[in-house]
């Protein structure tokens, strides 16, 4: 009788043990966060920054595959570290909240971008743009626990009534409760402008609807640029060039942008070359709503 006891407090314990029975039990794996999820399961006391480094020498060539994975990003003054892929990806975790520092170093490359403001549990995509020492921030989308969506860029394209395009993302202005200002000056969407950088703060539409549409709450004008002049980088697909035979004086656009290349624009690999659904790399002046080209790159 004894045996059979004993026996039986085993199993028992054999059971317990096979079910976890110290209550640490793991949990299936969570999908990989977006920018409009919640709290990261992976880091509830930092934030995970990801996004890409776009590249070049300090002569303005722009670093290819194998000289792009050859770059790592760093967090200044920890141990937190990426490398980039080909294609210029990275992903940091675990970064600590607050004004941060990345630092994106190797090809040439030894600049730092700040990131202000982290918090604890963000998911931040960021693009940054380095050319030697040289590198700026081009780009800052974040999603938090709030369920709120924080994006910086460049206003690519407007189509009235309510509808902007910041750095690729669809944003909707909601003229009763989208707040829109410049310092503490009031504006309205009819003073937004293609070339103005901006900082938006709203909700992003529910998954399945394609594409996202970001519906503003706060815009936040950092600049007017428009017809005053500004130097602003943009990228996209050639459309409405009608040929090159007056090269290298030619126009297209990038969205609704017209560029406007002049004698002195420098072409890579060459204006002859350049055609209808190209992807380029385009810097220059903002004048009067036309981007006047200093330098555009085929990628």
């Amino acid at each position: 009788m004894r045996k059979v006891f004993a026996l039986g407090v085993l199993s028992l314990a054999l059971v317990s043990a096979a079910c976890g029975g110290n209550g640490t039990t793991a949990s299936p794996t969570s999908p990989s966060p977006t920018v409009n999820a919640g709290v990261p399961p992976s880091s509830m006391s930092g934030a995970i920054v990801s996004g890409t480094v776009a590249a070049s020498s300090s002569s303005g060539t722009a670093l290819g595959p194998s000289a792009l994975t050859a770059l790592t990003v760093q967090v200044v003054g920890t141990s937190i570290t990426s490398s980039v892929s080909s294609t210029g990806d990275f992903s940091l975790k675990d970064v600590p909240p607050g004004d941060v520092s990345i630092k994106v170093s190797g090809s040439g490359a030894d600049a730092v971008v700040s990131v202000a403001g982290v918090q604890a549990g963000q998911t931040i995509q960021i693009r940054i743009v380095v050319s030697g020492s040289t590198g700026r921030l081009d780009f800052d989308s974040r999603g938090g626990a709030s369920g709120k969506v924080e994006l910086e860029g460049l206003v690519e394209s407007k189509t009235a009534p309510d509808m902007l395009i910041v750095n690729g993302q669809s944003v909707k202005v909601v003229a009763v409760t989208t707040e829109i200002r410049k310092g503490n000056t009031p504006m309205t969407y009819a003073d937004l402008a293609v070339g103005m950088r901006v900082h938006v703060r709203g909700t992003m539409s529910a998954p399945g609807i394609t594409p996202p549409v970001l519906t503003a709450d706060l815009i936040i004008v950092q600049n007017t640029g428009g017809g005053g002049g500004m130097s602003i980088d943009l990228r996209g697909t050639i459309s409405g060039l009608a040929g090159t035979a007056s090269c290298p004086l030619i126009s297209f656009n990038l969205g609704s942008t017209p560029v406007q290349s002049q004698a002195t624009t420098m072409f890579k690999p060459s204006c002859a070359g350049l055609k209808n659904g190209d992807s380029v790399d385009v810097k220059g002046m903002l004048v009067s709503g036309t981007l006047m080209a200093s330098k555009i790159d085929r990628r």
